[in-house]
């Protein structure tokens, strides 16, 4: 089998192949019935439909969409992607929302997983959707090694809103709240 996505077997002759000095190359185990069909539906290249993706019949899949943050450009790249819950018996997770991957940001991440695991990248694992708790933004900091700040305030029109995010960033530093009234 070669090791690729998506849990397709492919029957290769390793003798036939010329490794890199130093690079091993290595046979997975061989894939159940259920491991060679779990996320079949689950890839539709880099532009996946949201919903398609999530109502796919089968093992689940995770819905996530990228894009690159450079100010210099008018229109960024905007990439989303369906990929399987599980690959080789792995449960993977959701990325946190504000992760890198290469030269993109992850701008949502969803799933119809049994698992609903998720990963949380240091320093981005703060930052959520808004309205979360105190306890919630200080359990997202645990989890992913990050220092979380909670803010709490309240409009003009006296409707209290809040925020968790990151009060520490290598190359930037470490801020804390601000006084009470601004």
């Amino acid at each position: 089998y070669n090791g690729a996505a998506y849990l397709k077997g492919l029957a290769i002759d390793f003798q036939d192949l010329e490794p890199a000095p130093g690079l091993k190359i290595t046979k997975l185990a061989p894939l159940s019935p259920e491991q060679e069909t779990a996320g079949d539906g689950c890839h539709a290249g880099d532009q996946a439909d949201r919903d398609s993706c999530l109502t796919t019949p089968g093992a689940g899949c995770m819905w996530t969409h990228v894009e690159t943050d450079d100010p210099k450009l008018e229109v960024q790249a905007s990439n989303s992607y369906c990929t399987p819950c599980e690959l080789d018996g792995h449960q993977l997770p959701c990325w946190s929302v504000g992760a890198w991957l290469g030269d993109m940001v992850v701008r949502e991440c969803a799933m119809s997983c049994s698992h609903q695991l998720r990963m949380h990248q240091p320093y981005n694992g703060c930052d959520g959707p808004g309205g979360s708790s105190k306890a919630d933004c200080f359990a997202r900091g645990d989890e992913s090694g990050s220092k979380c700040l909670y803010l709490a305030y309240e409009d003009p029109q006296g409707t209290i809103h809040s925020q968790c995010g990151s009060c520490e960033l290598p190359g930037s530093g470490v801020w804390g709240c601000p006084e009470p009234g601004y």
